[in-house]
């Protein structure tokens, strides 16, 4: 499950501990049947690329065992992983690989991000994953690199998709670096949300839910989360969607 479905398990919701639990568990899961991950992702291999409901779901098992193993020995992950994403022949292969790379933060992993951005970086929507990648990262400097990541050569905040792919994704799916506890994912989306406020208000409406949710946290946060709607709630011209949310936020 992701960290976002086991945060619904708890009154009370701790980004940062369910992420060090679930990145323990899926470490230690990853080491202990590492030769039984390794054999199936091997048995699943395919010659050719095809569309049919089995080759969809060998794929599919064969790239849920490349995540895992991308969490055992690293030298080996590491391998397994450039190989997949240099030689696969279709998208599916190629993102699986990225991913790993990305959530492992194996060292392969700048030089594939590289790759797949001096190829695809004029397709739009194909960079719309790679976005979501970046903005999803669990490495220490998510937050600076998502703000470096506004200025890349392809992304604009006129796009709604380019936006949601980052600062959406950023914002929603990756909680315990939004909710980090000195409260720059909060700041971070205020920006967001008062550009978009006049720029793209349905945007800024749908992109506001994360802080919204202000009474699943502990006291500190909150206490963030509320000067962060507060701020949006001073914005000229504030676009009526965005108010009731916020406000119904503020009074619940």
């Amino acid at each position: 499950p992701s960290e976002n479905e086991i945060a619904e398990l708890f009154d009370t919701i701790d980004p940062q501990a369910i992420a060090l639990v679930r990145d323990a568990l899926q470490r230690t899961l990853a080491r202990e049947l590492a030769d039984e991950f390794f054999a199936i992702y091997n048995a699943n291999q395919q010659p050719e690329y095809r569309v049919e409901h089995d080759a969809i779901g060998q794929r599919s098992l064969k790239n849920i065992c490349l995540t895992y193993l991308a969490f055992s020995d690293a030298q080996l992950a590491d391998k397994l992983v450039q190989t997949q994403y240099h030689q696969a022949t279709n998208m599916t292969d190629a993102l699986a690989a990225l991913s790993a790379a990305v959530a492992a933060q194996l060292p392969c992993r700048d030089a594939l991000l590289a790759a797949y951005d001096e190829r695809w970086h004029q397709d739009g929507l194909v960079m719309d994953k790679w976005f979501v990648l970046q903005a999803t990262s669990p490495a220490a400097n998510v937050m600076r690199n998502v703000r470096q990541l506004l200025n890349h050569r392809s992304f604009t905040m006129s796009n709604p998709n380019r936006v949601r792919s980052l600062v959406g994704a950023f914002a929603s799916a990756n909680p315990a670096a939004f909710h980090a506890k000195d409260g720059s994912g909060y700041k971070f989306l205020v920006e967001m949300l008062t550009d978009l406020n006049t720029r793209n208000p349905q945007v800024a409406a749908r992109m506001v839910e994360p802080l919204i949710r202000l009474k699943r946290y502990d006291e500190g946060r909150q206490a963030m989360m509320r000067q962060a709607l507060e701020q949006l709630l001073e914005l000229d011209k504030l676009s009526g969607d965005l108010y009731e949310k916020i406000t119904r936020a503020l009074n619940a």
